[in-house]
C-alpha cells in the first residue's frame, strides 16, 4: 500500500532530492574510497596478526638459545610484537588522515537547508527541517577524526630486563609494569603507562577471551577507559567498568564513511541499553517501589531521579550519574565489613540517616565524607546505601550474584531493615508491603471459599429434609483486594 504524503512532507522530500543532487556522486566517490582503504588495510591488519602467530615461536627459541629463560623469551617478544602493531597503527591512521584531507566531502546538510532557508525567510518548513539538523549532526563522525590527535607511541622507549620475580618493562630506571606470568603488574598509573601495559597485554594473552582487570576500582576504571578507545575486549562485568569501557570506545574517532541525512516520517533516539546509559552517562539502580514511596522525596533530595521500569518488574529505578556511581563503587570497597553493617541500615528519611554509629564508624565515614561531622548524611553515603540496596534486590534473582555477594547470608536492603527494627516485618523476613498484602488476600479467600462450601453444605442439608426444593442462593461474591502495586 502507498503511503500518502502530506503536502509539507511532500516538499521535504522534494528539497532532501534537491540536496541529493548535489551531494550524492561526492558521497558515493568518497565512501568508495574509504572502503578500499578500509579492505586494504584490514588484510595488512589480518596478515601481520597471522605472521606474528607463526614467528612467535620461531623469535622465542631464537632468544632461549642466546641462554634467555623462556619468561624473558616470552615477554620480550610480546612486547617485540606490540611495538611492532602500535608502528603499523600508527601507520594506519597516518595514511587514514592523508585520505580523509584528500578526499572531497558533500556538502553539509545543515548548510544546505540554511541556504535555501536564506533565500526564502520564514519557510516553516525549511525552519522545521534546520532545527532538525541542529539537533541530529549527520556530519559529526566525519568531521570529528581530523580534529582528533593521532594515537601516541608509548612503547618505543620501553626495555624488558629479567629480575628475580620476573620481567620488568622499564623506562629508563623505573619499573613501568612486570610480567608474573599469568600477569602483568602495573605499578605507573599514568594513562601513558596503562596504555602500555594493555598494548603489551593485548600479545601476550589471548585477546579474542578478553583481558581480566584486577585491583581498586580507580584503576580498573581508568584502565578499562583506555582499553575501549584501543577496541581491546574485558572480561569484567562490573557496571562502573563497562562504564568506563563504553566511553573510551566513544573516544575513538575513525575515518567514517558520509551519510545521507534523513527527512523520512519516523522516530529517532540514542538506542537505550539495559542497565547502562552510555550517552547521559547515567546507571539505572533497581529500588523496591514500597522504598520510593517511602523515601523517594528525600532520595531526590541528594540530586537523583527516579525512573520507572515497569509493574511488571516490580521494581522502579534510580537514576545515577557515571562520575557519582564510579565514586559509589570505590567508597563500598573501600569500607570494611564493620563500619558497612552499621552504614546500610539508614532510615533516608532521616538527616542523620538515624544511625547509632561506633567511633570507629563515624571517624571512617567522615573521612570519606560519606557523612559530615555531625552525622548528616551527605550523598555520598546515600549512594553507597542504594548501591548496595541494588546488589541485593538482583542478588535475589540470580543465585550466581548472590554466593557473590553474601553466600548463605539473608540479606535485607535498608528499608527493610528500617522496617524490621519498627516491627513491621515479621519475623524479622524479608516481606515488602506487596508481598504482605498478597498473601494477605490469599487468606481471605481461602476463608471465604471455605466459607461459601460450608453454606452450600448446609443449603444441601436443608433441602434433603423439605419436600419442595427452593432455587439455590447465589454464592457469595469474593472482595476485591486492591494489592496496590505501581507508584
Amino acid at each position: 500500500m502507498e503511503t500518502l504524503l502530506t503536502p509539507e512532507q511532500e516538499r521535504r522530500v522534494a528539497v532532501f532530492q534537491r540536496y541529493e543532487k548535489i551531494a550524492a556522486p561526492v558521497r558515493e566517490l568518497r565512501n568508495g574510497k574509504i572502503a578500499e582503504f578500509e579492505k586494504e588495510w584490514s588484510d595488512r591488519m589480518m596478515n601481520f596478526i597471522i605472521e606474528s602467530d607463526q614467528n612467535r615461536y620461531d623469535r622465542m627459541k631464537a632468544l632461549q638459545d642466546r641462554g634467555i629463560s623462556e619468561t624473558a623469551a616470552r615477554a620480550r617478544v610480546a612486547l617485540e610484537i606490540a611495538v611492532e602493531f602500535e608502528s603499523l597503527t600508527a601507520e594506519k591512521d597516518a595514511a587514514a588522515r592523508k585520505l580523509d584531507e584528500s578526499l572531497e566531502k558533500p556538502m553539509r546538510w545543515r548548510d544546505f537547508v540554511k541556504q535555501e532557508l536564506d533565500e526564502t525567510p520564514g519557510d516553516p518548513v525549511l525552519m522545521s527541517l534546520l532545527e532538525e539538523a541542529d539537533k541530529v549532526d549527520h556530519d559529526l563522525a566525519v568531521d570529528g577524526f581530523l580534529k582528533s590527535p593521532p594515537p601516541e607511541r608509548v612503547l618505543s622507549d620501553l626495555t624488558a630486563i629479567e629480575e628475580e620475580k620476573g620481567v620488568a618493562f622499564k623506562r629508563g630506571m623505573q619499573t613501568v609494569f612486570r610480567d608474573a606470568g599469568p600477569r602483568l603488574d602495573v605499578f605507573k598509573l599514568d594513562d601513558r603507562d596503562i596504555e602500555a601495559a594493555l598494548k603489551v597485554a593485548a600479545q601476550k594473552f589471548d585477546p579474542e577471551k578478553g583481558l581480566l582487570l584486577t585491583g581498586d576500582t580507580a584503576f580498573k576504571t581508568r584502565a578499562a577507559e583506555i582499553a575501549g578507545k584501543l577496541g581491546l575486549k574485558l572480561r569484567n562485568t562490573e557496571p562502573e567498568v563497562l562504564m568506563a569501557w563504553a566511553r573510551g570506545a566513544e573516544k575513538n574517532p575513525q575515518l567514517s564513511k558520509s551519510v545521507a541525512p534523513s527527512v523520512a516520517r519516523g522516530i529517532e533516539g540514542d538506542e537505550r541499553q539495559p542497565e547502562i546509559n552510555r550517552y547521559r552517562g547515567e546507571q539505572l539502580l533497581r529500588i523496591a517501589p514500597e522504598t520510593a514511596l517511602a523515601w523517594g522525596d528525600d532520595i531526590e533530595k541528594h540530586g537523583l531521579t527516579f525512573e520507572a521500569l515497569g509493574v511488571r518488574d516490580g521494581f522502579v529505578a534510580v537514576k545515577m550519574p557515571a562520575d557519582r556511581m564510579e565514586k559509589a563503587f570505590e567508597n563500598w570497597r573501600s569500607l570494611d565489613k564493620a563500619v558497612m553493617d552499621e552504614l546500610q541500615k539508614a532510615d533516608l528519611s532521616k538527616p542523620d540517616g538515624g544511625l547509632k554509629l561506633s567511633d570507629n564508624a563515624r571517624r571512617v565515614l567522615v573521612e570519606r565524607e560519606m557523612i559530615s561531622e555531625d552525622g548528616t548524611l551527605k550523598p555520598a553515603g546515600v549512594d553507597v546505601v542504594l548501591l548496595r540496596d541494588d546488589h541485593v534486590l538482583r542478588s535475589r534473582e540470580d543465585a550466581k550474584l548472590k554466593q557473590i555477594f553474601a553466600p548463605g547470608a539473608d540479606l535485607k536492603t535498608s528499608h527493610e531493615f528500617v522496617r524490621e527494627a519498627a516491627g513491621e516485618l515479621r519475623g524479622g523476613r524479608k516481606r515488602a508491603p506487596v508481598q504482605e498484602r498478597a498473601e494477605a488476600q490469599e487468606q481471605i479467600e481461602k476463608a471465604e471459599e471455605k466459607s461459601a462450601q460450608q453454606q452450600d453444605e448446609k443449603q444441601q442439608e436443608v433441602k434433603s429434609e423439605e419436600l419442595t426444593v427452593d432455587a439455590p442462593k447465589p454464592r457469595a461474591k469474593k472482595k476485591e483486594v486492591d494489592l496496590g502495586i505501581g507508584m
